[in-house]
């Protein structure tokens, strides 16, 4: 059936409720900061496209590549726990575009290692960080599983 004119009034208010950007890049295996400069390109040539953005999502392992052969492989670009230029990349990001922002990140905490999401407010606080529970096979060479379902009832920032 034909939308009816109140459904096509909602369908026009929603793009502004939550708008999203999926930013998606490939990266030089282990090149951080390069990789994060060319994320910053991309999204400087679509600036116009993120009016009004609410939400930006990165894959995982955004920056870093993928495929990491061992636990020593990747100790070069594994992130502190709560912070390190990945983090600080998707802080200043959020400020600066005025949305949340999502990025996966390897990362230590403690002795373990991880592979993350960040989830950064548009006021540059970092949210929450929650670890890949279900590992891929290229995951278990250096990565241990999260701990399982993490839930955030509310993200500041988003509706």
């Amino acid at each position: 059936a034909p939308p009816t004119n109140e459904t096509a009034q909602r369908v026009m208010v929603l793009p502004d409720l939550l708008r999203v950007a999926c930013l998606q890049l490939n990266p030089t295996h282990g090149r951080v900061r390069e990789n994060m400069a060319q994320a910053d390109r991309m999204l400087q040539e679509r600036r116009a496209d993120l009016e009004h953005l609410r939400l930006l999502v990165l894959p995982e392992m955004a920056f870093t590549g993928y495929q990491w052969k061992s636990k020593e492989h990747i100790d070069a670009v594994l992130e502190d726990s709560v912070n390190g230029p990945m983090t600080e990349w998707c802080k200043q990001t959020a400020v600066r575009l005025g949305c949340v922002v999502c990025c996966g990140v390897p990362r230590r905490h403690k002795q373990r290692r991880l592979n993350s999401m960040v989830v950064a407010s548009p006021d540059g606080k970092l949210v929450d960080t929650i670890d890949k529970h279900h590992l891929y096979a290229s995951d278990k060479t250096w990565a241990e599983a999260g701990d399982g379902f993490t839930s955030l009832a509310e993200v500041p920032g988003l509706p």
